[in-house]
């Protein structure tokens, strides 16, 4: 028999010890966390935290075999049994199949035999569940329906997007805040700011880094619709100010067509080069 060990209590090792512990999937672990969660020991109380190690420690049993069913007819293809599995799990509250449920209906074009409305408004109705349990990926998708008018009552609304947007953009969602850029930017659903839209597109790269190329693209046709704006005011009446008109409305297809001249060029110029050289270069002599 060891003799008993005794140790000084220590409430901030033991939560260390118990997020190890956690990290490697000790389910006894986890909920000695969302204890010490609730009950303040060793850290502030947070019943937020408490609930989402409880819900992740929930979501392990035996219920979550349909998710795993779900997941193997998905990989074999077999998208209508996945679909029944995945929905089956979605009400039992499980955010996993809610999500994966509203991801197997928005690519069941090709099979899917009954109203195509209908499976929009499915996609919809298990992205609202997810939404609601945390899911950022399913807000995104639930802003998109209001800016295309997919799958929701009321059609086309910007506003209900950029609400739904915002929502998401304060998760730090690098989608949303692009895509509150580019509403502050064309005024959709949003008061058109250009400096706004610059503010929403710098905070994209502080929330997700790797987003630099796209926002880079977006700053410069910022600067460009900006610059377009501005001669536009003040060259009022000219002829170029009304024949940019149209393009003033449409930046995007301006710097679009700007991009395929600027192309054009660059091709035509490597051309050039390529016959200079083959003009310079020296005649073999024959034998």
């Amino acid at each position: 028999m060891f003799p008993c060990l005794q140790v000084k209590r220590d409430f901030t090792k033991a939560f260390y010890n118990f997020n190890l512990a956690a990290h490697q999937g000790h389910a006894v672990a986890v909920y000695n966390l969302a204890m010490m969660q609730l009950a303040g020991v060793g850290l502030p109380p947070s019943c937020k935290n408490a609930v989402v190690l409880l819900k992740g420690l929930a979501e392990r049993g035996p219920w979550n075999r349909r998710v795993e069913a779900g997941h193997r007819a998905y990989k074999s293809r077999s998208y209508e049994k996945a679909l029944v599995n995945y929905m089956k799990a979605a009400e039992t509250g499980l955010e996993v199949a809610q999500s994966n449920a509203a991801y197997v209906l928005e690519n069941a074009r090709d099979w899917w035999e009954r109203d195509d409305e209908q499976r929009q408004r499915r996609a919809i109705h298990y992205h609202r569940l997810a939404a609601d349990q945390g899911n950022v990926r399913s807000l995104l998708r639930i802003g998109d329906a209001y800016y295309f008018g997919n799958g929701v009552d009321a059609g086309v609304d910007r506003n209900k997007s950029a609400v739904v947007y915002l929502q998401a953009s304060q998760k730090r969602s690098a989608q949303a805040m692009f895509n509150l850029g580019t509403m502050h930017e064309h005024g959709l659903g949003l008061p058109k700011d250009l400096h706004l839209a610059k503010r929403y597109y710098d905070m994209v790269l502080s929330s997700d880094p790797k987003a630099w190329v796209p926002v880079k693209l977006a700053l410069l046709k910022l600067q460009a619709h900006a610059w377009l704006e501005e001669r536009i005011q003040a060259e009022n009446g000219l002829w170029w100010a009304i024949r940019l008109g149209h393009a003033a409305r449409s930046p995007d297809l301006m710097l679009a067509g700007a991009c395929g001249v600027l192309l054009a060029v660059v091709v035509c110029l490597r051309g050039l080069v390529s016959l200079f050289a083959l003009l310079d270069r020296p005649a073999r002599g024959r034998a």
